[in-house]
This record gives structure tokens, C-alpha cells and sequence, in this order.
């Protein structure tokens, strides 16, 4: 309806020109006390629109008054209808056919004009038109001349054909409205979130956002059965099939993830909870999770982290490292891969040098951006996707830390991270690394996906660990009669009915009587699971999980003796 109002004030200006026009060609063929008399009654009319428009838009409607207003418009558009076709019924002369043809240019015209105007409210069209075609048209049948009789009829014609071009363009305004309602709508949720991002960055990010889990999963299943395939004696033509079937799940999943990562930083979803922490513990887990990485590639590693303490978030500072060392593998040939930690002033510079292939000062500027790779214009998959740096700046930022990067092409690169320096505190030291691996641990995989505890389980078995797989904390409780206990929890995060793996973490804990080590797995990307995590003092491990990632994790649990 509101649209249609909107319209009107355009008919009434219109309806002024038609009314002079009107008076000015027929003034001398009709009686002049019935033209001013049909010019006064149309500009009439034409007022009463305007008010009903002042009226429409001054008040509050409810559904009642809506209804309301819609009788209102029809019934103008049948007083309004009937100026037209009855005072042209009246007002022509058939024997002059220029007025015949001037009345017809007329009423077609206000027809085809109102088609336009009046299509948002169909019923209100549908009633002008029938009554200014209709009683015009009849009286030209009802007249002897074949012409005439021809002409009108075809009047009528006219009148159909407008229906049904007026019913087509209902449905297209209709469609119209819809559209500009959800985006309307669309637009003003977006706003709420986040009034500094545009439309288009929001909404996919609210996308990949809700969608993380359900990505992750079926990639998460994936990487665990190509690794536990990996431990069977394949034929060279099926191992190279292998390598390359985890090769490309491996990069899709790091595309997914940084899609993830990039969206959150984009819509400032990001949270960061900055504390005093250790960095000899986290460089234990890059140096454990990475280092078989370096050591196939021919690369020296170290990592020298002193005592030092910073303050940061540890999940986003590790994600940071990690991504700065992913990095340099992927452009370092030969030579050796260095994190060292220097002073300046209340600040420790973390420093990732590498001797890669380096970076032209002109493509300097540019390697933040995402996508944007300086030696990958081939798009190799292979040298990753071009989100590693962009996430490490975008968490920079977020976090408050200067990224400095120094490097020129076949000299290698720097890259270096200012962050506060802090006075060491009391911290749980890391369990000693045990130098086989997890062999001989004895793992509980709680997860209700069963293709993903099957994958686990023989990932887990070829490692040479001892592993039990259940749907729920319940289930393992129940087969605790088999008289063992584990070594380490492996728990799924969203489990059935409405349960999380902390709780069930939680009640393992109680019933085997003591602080076992866990981990949870998760897909979550939303800030709340994750402190919920945290807040349980709990370590997380995000799907889709590299067999990499899980062994270091893994390796900081002490095999028993």
C-alpha cells in the first residue's frame, strides 16, 4: 500500500494536464455546463486522492486499517474509471472521427499510464480500467457503423490484454518488494553485527561462520583415513595415489580453515584474552608438531624460546607462529629454518628468519593482502594459498602486536613480532616429550560420528597406541569393567543430545579418579565453546585435524613404563 500511495501525487499532476487538454479540444463540441462539470468533478477527485495520501501517511495501520485503506483505493479507482469511460460514452461525437480517435488516444493512454502506478494494488487497476474501457467500448459496439462496432470491441480486447500485462507486473513488483523487504532486513542485521564491515564481507562471513562445523567434519573423517591408510603396505602406484589424495585434502582443509580464520577477522569476531604466558612450552609443540616436517624437507629447525615470558593470547600467538613457520617451509629449499627472541626494551622481538627465496621490496607491501602470493603465480596448491600471512596480520592487529618483516629476493626473509614482555609466573612445566611417539598410550576416543572414531581409532592403533572408542562418557563408564584405565582423553566437543565434551571430559575425570590429560576436538569457530573449553583447562585440537597435529599433541603425554 505504501507504495501505491507514493504514486499518487505523479497521477495528480498528470490528471491536471489531462483535464485541460480535455477541455481544450472539446470546448465548442460538447455542452460546455457538462465539460466543466466532468473537469471539476476530475480535479475532485484528483484532491481527494491527495488527501487520502496526507491521511495514509500521518497515522499508524494496523492489518484492520490496511484493509481499509484498499476499499478506499478501489473505489476511487471506480469513480475515477467511470470520469473516463462514461464521460466519454457521453461526450463523443461519432461522426466527427478525430474526436473519436482523441477520446480513444485519451482513455487508452490513462489506461496504460495507471498500469504503472496503480500495479502494486492490483484490484485498484482492475477497476479503473474496467470502467474507463468498458462503458466507452460498449458504446461503440451498440453503434450501427461496422467500424465503430470493430473498434469498440478490439477496446475490449485492449482491456484484456492490460489485465494481463497488469497481473505480470503485479507479480514483478511483488517479487520486487520481497526482495527489497529481505534485503532491507538483511542489511539492518548485518548493521547490528558489525556497522564497519560492508554487506557483501559480512554475510559471507556469518556464512562460513555457520557453516564451520559442517565442513570441517567431513574433511576432519578424511584426513584421519588417508593418514591411517598411509600405515598399510600399499603398491607404489596406490601410494603415489595416496600422497596426492592427502595432498589435496590437506590444502583443502587449510583453505577452509583460513577462509574461516579471514572471515572472523573481517567481521571483528575475533576475541582475544591476552595473559602472562610462557613461550618455552608453546615452541615445545611448533618444534614437536613441525620439526618431522623440516627434517623431511632437508631443513634445519630451532627454536630458542630462553625463559621468556610475554603477554599475549596463547591461541592466537601460536596461530601467528605456526603460520610464519608454515610459511618459510613452504619457500625455504635448503638451510635451516630460526626462531630466536630478542630484547627491546619492555618488548621481546620474536624473529621467524628463514633462508628462502626472499621478497622483492615492491611485492613487500602486498603479502598481507589476502590471496596474494609473490613466487606462486601458477597457483600451486602445493606452496599454499595465499591466507597464511593475511591471518597472521589480521591476529597481529587484533592482539596490538607490531609485525615487522625484512627480506630481499635469495637472501632470505625476517619476519618479527613485537609483543610486552613479562615477569615469569608460575606455570605447570611440560610433561617431557617421549622420544617413540605416542606408542603404548592408552587412548578413550569419545565421539558420537562413528566414521570419525573409526578413523581415529586406526590412527591411533598403527601409532601403537591402545585405543577404545565409545559414542558417550556413559558408554565408557559402563565398560570400565574391563579393568583399565587411559592414559589420555580424546573427546569430541558437540556430542548427542545437547551433551559437550567438557562435561564428558568432566565426568571421566571423576570416575577414574584423577586429573587425566584431554584433549578436545572441535570444528567451532564461535568465541563461546572455545572459552568454554578454556575455561576447563582443557587444550583444543580444530578439525579438520592434521594426524601432524594430533601427534604432537600427543606427545606431551608420557607413555606409562
Amino acid at each position: 500500500m505504501r507504495l501505491l500511495y507514493k504514486q499518487i501525487p505523479t497521477l495528480h499532476y498528470g490528471a491536471l494536464i489531462v483535464a485541460v487538454v480535455t477541455v481544450i479540444v472539446l470546448w465548442g463540441t460538447v455542452p460546455r455546463h457538462l465539460l466543466i462539470g466532468w473537469a471539476a468533478l476530475f480535479l475532485l477527485l484528483s484532491g481527494m486522492r491527495l488527501l487520502l495520501v496526507r491521511r495514509f501517511f500521518s497515522r499508524e495501520r494496523d492489518d484492520a486499517d490496511v484493509l481499509r485503506w484498499r476499499h478506499q483505493t478501489t473505489l476511487v479507482g471506480v469513480f475515477s474509471g467511470s470520469l473516463f469511460g462514461f464521460g466519454g460514452a457521453l461526450f463523443v461525437s461519432y461522426a466527427d472521427p478525430y474526436q473519436v480517435i482523441f477520446i480513444i488516444v485519451l482513455i487508452f493512454g490513462a489506461v496504460g499510464s495507471a498500469i504503472v502506478a496503480q500495479s502494486a494494488y492490483p484490484p485498484a487497476y482492475a477497476t479503473f480500467a474496467f470502467f474507463a474501457v468498458v462503458p466507452f467500448g460498449v458504446s461503440l459496439m451498440l453503434r450501427s457503423e461496422t467500424a465503430l462496432m470493430w473498434i469498440g470491441a478490439l477496446t475490449l480486447v485492449y482491456l484484456l490484454s492490460q489485465f494481463g500485462h497488469g497481473r505480470h507486473l503485479s507479480r514483478m513488483v511483488s517479487e520486487w518488494v520481497r526482495v527489497r523487504s529481505e534485503n532491507a532486513d538483511l542489511v539492518e542485521r548485518l548493521r547490528e553485527e558489525n556497522q564497519r564491515a560492508e554487506q557483501a564481507v559480512v554475510a559471507k562471513s556469518r556464512f562460513l561462520a555457520s557453516a564451520s562445523h559442517d565442513l570441517r567434519q567431513p574433511l576432519h573423517a578424511l584426513e584421519l583415513f588417508v593418514e591411517a591408510q598411509g600405515q598399510e603396505q600399499l603398491a607404489p602406484p596406490a601410494e603415489q595415489l595416496r600422497r596426492r589424495m592427502g595432498a589435496s585434502v590437506s590444502a583443502l582443509g587449510e583453505l577452509i580453515n583460513g577462509l574461516l580464520d579471514v572471515s572472523k577477522l573481517e567481521a571483528d569476531t575475533v576475541e582475544a584474552a591476552p595473559r602472562p604466558l610462557a613461550l618455552a612450552p608453546l615452541f615445545e609443540r611448533l618444534k614437536a608438531e613441525l620439526g618431522p616436517r623440516a627434517e623431511a624437507a632437508g631443513l634445519r629447525l630451532r627454536l630458542g624460546a630462553g625463559r621468556y615470558w610475554v603477554v599475549s593470547d596463547p591461541q592466537h600467538l601460536e596461530r601467528i607462529l605456526r603460520n610464519l613457520l608454515d610459511n618459510a617451509l613452504k619457500y625455504t629449499r635448503q638451510g635451516a629454518i630460526l626462531v630466536v627472541c630478542r630484547r627491546r626494551g619492555d618488548r621481546l622481538a620474536i624473529e621467524v628468519r628463514d633462508t628462502g627465496v626472499g621478497i622483492d621490496p615492491a611485492a613487500q607491501a602486498n603479502i598481507f593482502q589476502e590471496f596474494f602470493q609473490a613466487h606462486n603465480p601458477e597457483r600451486d596448491s602445493a606452496k599454499g594459498l595465499g591466507l597464511g600471512l593475511a591471518i597472521v596480520k589480521g591476529l597481529a592487529d587484533r592482539l596490538g602486536h607490531e609485525l615487522e618483516v625484512d627480506s630481499r629476493p635469495g637472501a632470505g626473509s625476517v619476519f618479527r613480532l613485537l609483543l610486552p614482555r613479562s615477569a615469569p609466573g608460575d606455570v605447570p612445566q611440560s610433561a617431557p616429550l617421549v622420544s617413540t611417539g605416542p606408542r603404548g598410550l592408552r587412548v578413550v576416543v569419545v565421539d558420537d560420528d562413528a566414521a570419525i572414531r573409526a578413523g581415529l581409532e586406526s590412527v591411533l592403533s598403527g601409532w601403537g597406541c591402545r585405543v577404545a572408542g565409545y559414542e558417550s562418557a556413559r558408554e565408557c563408564i559402563e565398560d570400565a569393567a574391563r579393568g583399565w584405565s587411559p592414559d589420555v582423553l580424546l573427546v569430541d566437543f558437540r556430542l548427542r543430545e545437547g551433551r559437550t565434551g567438557d562435561a564428558d571430559v568432566s565426568a571421566l575425570r571423576a570416575f577414574f579418579k584423577r586429573p587425566l590429560p584431554a584433549f578436545v576436538i572441535t570444528g567451532e569457530t564461535a568465541p563461546e565453546p572455545l572459552r568454554r573449553i578454556a575455561a576447563a583447562g582443557l587444550r583444543v585440537l580444530h578439525k579438520p585435524l592434521q594426524p601432524a597435529r594430533l601427534r604432537a599433541a600427543l606427545a606431551t603425554v608420557a607413555a606409562p613404563h
